[in-house]
């Protein structure tokens, strides 16, 4: 993930509301993480009104006065990979786009999974997540200092929930079940049960935000393609594998 950005000053009808405006609960006027904090001032905007879409039921955006074409979609990349690393709660996005360009405007549509795009009920999903994350942290809550509330959820995770193997061998594939889908997710994680290293990242970085603990959800190059996470705990910051440390 490349840090190093340049900037493009554009105006967005989907601005935020600096006095106002909330997403999920968070204020996104003082929005603060990893990712994000890198993005130049363009991605930032672009990663804001993403997020308010998605939380309000949309997945359209759309910028205006756009003056260079590629130098908007490559700040747009990099807030679109920031999005799906820091905000697991949108499991449903893929990670695609498609977009328009006319007369200096981007609309952007991010794009869902086919189990997600077709369902009757989505919404269902959502709720589910949410109740499992809740339910986990608040087991965690018993425990008084945050290093034991992270490892209970580590623990948790670890020991509960199983590597499926049918995802793994379908990860590279472009048409994938929806099982498989949702394996690479913080729901196939924390509902169902099943995931391989993005769904066990994504679900351990869920859960530990919701108790106020700061998680990074991290991707590279360990043998083949792998996810892990990086936990701050008292001013330090340590790695996590819950995948590898799955019994």
């Amino acid at each position: 993930y490349n840090s190093s950005y340049g900037t493009n000053s554009y105006n967005n009808n989907n601005n935020v509301n600096k006095e106002e405006e909330t997403s999920n609960g968070i204020d996104i006027t003082s929005y603060s993480g990893y990712l994000y904090n890198q993005l130049s001032n363009t991605g930032k905007t672009v990663f804001l009104s993403f997020m308010k879409e998605l939380a309000s039921g949309g997945q359209t955006c759309v910028f205006k006065n756009v003056t260079n074409k590629s130098t908007f979609k490559a700040e747009l990349d990099k807030a679109i990979v920031a999005l799906t690393y820091e905000r697991p709660e949108f499991f449903w996005i893929s990670g695609a786009y498609t977009y328009w360009y006319s007369n200096k405007t981007f609309k952007v549509e991010l794009q869902s999974f086919d189990y997600w795009k077709y369902s009757s009920n989505p919404q269902k999903y959502i709720d589910a997540l949410d109740a499992s994350v809740k339910k986990i942290a608040n087991a965690a809550r018993k425990y008084p200092t945050d290093f034991e509330r992270v490892q209970y959820v580590h623990d948790y995770i670890a020991q509960t929930v199983v590597y499926n193997d049918e995802a793994c061998a379908e990860k590279d594939n472009k048409v994938r079940k929806p099982t498989t889908e949702q394996a690479f997710s913080a729901y196939g994680c924390l509902v169902d049960g099943n995931a391989i290293c993005g769904g066990y990242s994504k679900g351990f970085q869920m859960v530990l935000r919701e108790l106020g603990i700061e998680c990074i959800y991290l991707t590279g190059y360990a043998g083949e393609y792998h996810a892990w996470n990086c936990v701050k705990l008292g001013g330090e910051y340590y790695y996590f594998d819950v995948t590898c440390d799955d019994p």
